[in-house]
């Protein structure tokens, strides 16, 4: 393994203000942002224009068609054919825009014949029409896979030999994901602890857990993948991209001392020391294929946003007035 502590980008960035607060971007071309942005109370999904830092189509909120409820939203951006997945989770539907964000289509859920089919709790795009189908909440599934050319649905659950460790976790999926839309893959993070888990081709490919691939110091109760405490908060994937055979995890790494969240407590200011742990400057690097740990890249400012696309790096970071979006190139 190569442990790289440089800092891997150049120093030299492109800055522009958002002037909103986005709880999450994609990146639909080298010159497009897609801003998820709960800040907007009529419309939380926009198009951003980098080079002339105006904002282009929103999608308004609402229950008509093409509208978004605003609730459990989940969002995904192809950027090979520029296409842009939604699912509303408060309408309960999964929906597709091109990359002006018209409106296309409602995605029905598959057909399958002679199925026992649960509604999932959300749906994720993996390319040729198939999709991962998630259930966060029933006990011992861990998701379906769906193969569109075969109209065949295979259940992934908790008692398969390589997502053995993680099974007595409830909230296991409640975290991160990226997309590989060339090989039909997918890239699971928790926001909770230090596991990485590939789903491809109606499979597991590999599941990653605790050191050396996260080199942090472990949570306590690693193993269980039960919830720190705030004063153990040591692990929490922030933000997760893939580019060029590569996965970028924005990872937070940060432990705050007794004192600072009992400060933080009397105040009843535990959002605040939410969002300062979640401001990291430290981005894991990994193999796609093998989910082997390669570098860190540390960053010289602290971000709480961070993905990378067609090698550059981009960063948000929050500013006294706007929000202010970076662009770096990768060494």
């Amino acid at each position: 393994m190569l442990f790289s502590y440089n800092y891997g980008y150049s120093q030299i960035a492109n800055s522009y203000k958002l002037f909103s607060d986005p709880y999450d971007i994609h990146l639909l071309n080298d010159s497009t942002l897609v801003l998820h942005d709960y800040s907007n109370e009529d419309m939380h999904i926009c198009l951003y224009l980098i080079s002339t830092e105006e904002y282009g189509t929103c999608i308004v909120n609402g229950n008509g068609p093409g509208e978004v409820s605003g609730n459990l939203t989940r969002i995904s951006v192809n950027s090979e054919n520029e296409e842009i997945y939604v699912w509303d989770g408060g309408n309960y539907r999964f929906s597709l825009y091109d990359n002006e964000l018209k409106f296309i289509e409602n995605i029905s859920l598959p057909k399958i014949e002679d199925h026992n089919f649960s509604k999932p709790s959300y749906r994720i795009p993996l390319g040729d029409n198939d999709e991962f189908l998630i259930n966060t909440y029933k006990r011992g599934i861990f998701g379906k896979y769906y193969t569109a050319s075969e109209n065949k649905l295979t259940t992934l659950n908790i008692y398969d030999d390589l997502i053995d460790p993680v099974k007595k976790n409830p909230l296991l999926l409640q975290g991160k994901y990226a997309i590989d839309w060339k090989s039909n893959s997918l890239i699971l993070t928790s926001d909770h602890s230090s596991f990485m888990v590939k789903i491809s081709n109606s499979s597991v490919d590999y599941l990653t857990l605790g050191e050396p691939n996260i080199p942090f110091p472990k949570n306590k109760n690693e193993y269980d993948l039960a919830l720190p405490e705030v004063s153990t908060y040591t692990h929490s994937t922030i933000d997760i991209s893939i580019s060029n055979n590569l996965i970028y995890v924005l990872h937070s790494g940060k432990k705050p001392k007794k004192r600072e969240v009992l400060w933080y407590a009397v105040r009843a200011r535990f959002e605040e020391l939410i969002q300062k742990l979640e401001s990291s400057n430290t981005i894991l690097v990994y193999d796609l294929e093998t989910g082997a740990f390669i570098e860190k890249i540390i960053l010289e400012d602290e971000v709480y946003l961070a993905k990378v696309f067609n090698g550059s790096l981009y960063t948000l970071k929050r500013g006294k007035e706007d929000t202010l979006l970076e662009i770096r190139e990768l060494e």
